[in-house]
Parts: C-alpha cells; sequence; structure tokens
C-alpha cells in the first residue's frame, strides 16, 4: 500500500540511541509543532517504529513522511532490512516487553501494516486528523 510522490520528509537513520528522537523531531517539524492530540499521538507511534526497526536490524533504517496539512493526515514509513516484521492482524494487545512499540503503534493510528519486497521490509501507519 505503498503511497505515490515523493515523500515530504526522507531519512536515513543509523542505529544510535538518538534516532527515535530524530524521528519524532522530523515529524513535529513536518505537522508545523502543532500539539493536537494526533501530532502527540504520531511523534509517540514513530518514535516506536523506528526504535522496533532498529532493534531488529543490523544497519539503518529508512524513515519517510508524507503529511496534508488541511486534513491532517500523516502517513509515516520505517524501512529495514529486518525478516521478522509483524502481522497487523495478530493481537499485540499482551505482548512482551520487546514488542511494546507494536502495542503502542495498536492503540495509536487508524491503520498500519507491513510491506515486503525482496531486500527490505516496511512498517507504516497513518493518521488522520
Amino acid at each position: 500500500m505503498s503511497v505515490g510522490g515523493r515523500p515530504d520528509v526522507e531519512l536515513v537513520l543509523e542505529r544510535q540511541t538518538s534516532a527515535p528522537h530524530t524521528a519524532r523531531m522530523a515529524v513535529r517539524d513536518l505537522v508545523g509543532g502543532e500539539r493536537y492530540a494526533s501530532a502527540m499521538h504520531a511523534e509517540l507511534a514513530t518514535s516506536e517504529v523506528v526504535t522496533h526497526a532498529l532493534t531488529r536490524s543490523t544497519g539503518p533504517c529508512r524513515l519517510r513522511l508524507w503529511h496534508t496539512a488541511s486534513s491532517g493526515w500523516l502517513r509515516v514509513e520505517v524501512e529495514h532490512a529486518d525478516t521478522h516484521l509483524p502481522n497487523p492482524a495478530d493481537d499485540h494487545t499482551h505482548v512482551d516487553v520487546g514488542a511494546l512499540g507494536l502495542a503502542v503503534l495498536a492503540e495509536v493510528p487508524a491503520v498500519w501494516g507491513v510491506e515486503h519486497s525482496p531486500f527490505a521490509q516496511t512498517l507504516w501507519f497513518e493518521i488522520n486528523g
């Protein structure tokens, strides 16, 4: 379910403890620092998805963001080379600590999923403002 067109923001995040913070700031900058609930949820979910990707891969991940200001719609994609991504149909209500980010993700955005390609996988979510 990849979206068309170039993302508004695209970053490569190295395996560093600062990566989730960098991703949150990219979301905040893109949505204009708006502090409505969906923007805060988007920052939280982005941080968790980036953390999930970096803890399950040996290299960097790629963050892509699309935003439509008039509707508040935001799409976040995090791509990495790991082969053990979750199934969004699974119940992530009762998860172990290692999958806490997925429990957060299941509670926050309107829709999320996983795309697989021969070389990478992408965990994505969309929030409507």
